[in-house]
Formats: structure tokens, sequence, C-alpha cells
């Protein structure tokens, strides 16, 4: 199965994938609030500019491979699509 099937399945779009995945970034910078220094590493070495370029494209690059590998299965792949779908929800 392509995670491209189950991303339309859902009806969702990258834009979709692009918000959630930015929530995903925003819950881990609030778990630094405590440790500005941690953030301030993550964001100044260069890591925060590698997770955001193509994150969208890099992220279903990520779930195809390990879909295909079987390090990932299809009903949790449909998890993460229902987990997508419901931070959606919450933007409009």
């Amino acid at each position: 199965m392509k995670i491209q099937d189950i991303i339309d399945e859902y009806s969702l779009e990258i834009d979709d994938i692009r918000w959630y995945l930015s929530h995903l970034l925003c819950q881990k910078f609030l778990s630094h609030k405590d440790r500005p220094q941690e953030l301030t590493r993550y964001i100044w070495s260069g890591e925060l500019a590698s997770a955001l370029h193509n994150m969208e494209e890099q992220f279903i690059s990520d779930l195809q491979d390990r879909l295909d590998r079987s390090l990932l299965d299809e009903a949790r792949a449909r998890e993460i699509m229902r987990e997508i779908e419901a931070v959606k929800k919450n933007r409009h």
C-alpha cells in the first residue's frame, strides 16, 4: 500500500500535513520552556532549519520507507492520519 493512497483516503492535503508537523514542532518547543539553552542550541545548530526544509515531503517519504520495510504497519499509518485529521479540525 502507498502512503499517498492513505492520505487521499483521509482527504488530507500537503498543507494539513505541514500544519500537523508544525504542531509537533510547537509541542517540542514548549517542552523546552524550562531548558531554554536546549532550544537555543536546536535553533543555532541548524537542526530547526533542517527539520523545516521540505518537512511534509520528508515525512511522507519516511512513512513510505518505514511501510515498505515493514517497520510501520498500515494500522499505525492510519492512526497517524487520524492524528493529522484531529489537528486539522482544531486549525479552523
